[in-house]
């Protein structure tokens, strides 16, 4: 799965979620699309004068039992919740004429330096998922990142359940935020494309 990150990343050229793979896990907290808030990853000050290598970033989003977004004071106390309070979204995938669609965002209650999402359509097949597509959305000096709406043309080969992953990064005061989200629903994401 971090391949298929690392593909979208290439295809979209995301800045500030190159910094790091994610392989989007399963989590209960985040399938129903509900707003996930960001958290810090990396000092961009820092990492200019550190290294050369590629950051790893290894904490993308609030993990089980840690803290979630109606409970951000149990977030671990080496993570910072985004100041300009930065949350992600996913939408459920669905259909949209002959096409699969889904829509993604990140969204910010002040104006930020940096605001992006990118947002990666699989469909379950026997082996697991298959990547259908991807997309992204950024904008600079902005409360949200603009939507991320990745359609895909059905090619007529049957009945799928589509899940749509998305990775949402915020760029404030030097520090990276990152979370992710997950959406779909068994009877809107199913169905025959």
């Amino acid at each position: 799965m971090t391949f298929l990150w690392r593909a979208a990343f290439g295809i979209t050229g995301a800045l500030l979620l190159a910094a790091g793979a994610l392989t989007p896990a399963a989590r209960a907290d985040d399938q129903d699309g509900e707003s996930t808030t960001l958290v810090s990853v990396s000092d961009l000050t820092d990492a200019a004068e550190s290294s050369q290598e590629e950051p790893q970033a290894t904490a993308m989003a609030v993990s089980e039992g840690e803290a979630d977004a109606n409970h951000p004071e149990a977030a671990p106390l080496w993570r910072k919740l985004s100041p300009a309070g930065c949350k992600g979204r996913t939408e459920y995938p669905h259909p949209s004429g002959n096409m699969v669609s889904v829509h993604a965002v990140t969204q910010c209650d002040q104006a930020v330096v940096r605001a992006e999402v990118v947002t990666v359509v699989l469909r379950d097949r026997w082996w697991g998922g298959e990547y259908v597509m991807s997309g992204s959305s950024a904008r600079d000096n902005s409360t949200w990142s603009g939507r991320a709406t990745p359609h895909s043309t059905c090619r007529n080969e049957g009945e799928f359940m589509f899940r749509a992953y998305s990775m949402h990064a915020s760029l404030e005061d030097g520090t990276v935020y990152k979370s992710r989200t997950r959406n779909w629903h068994p009877d809107i994401s199913r169905f025959w494309c």
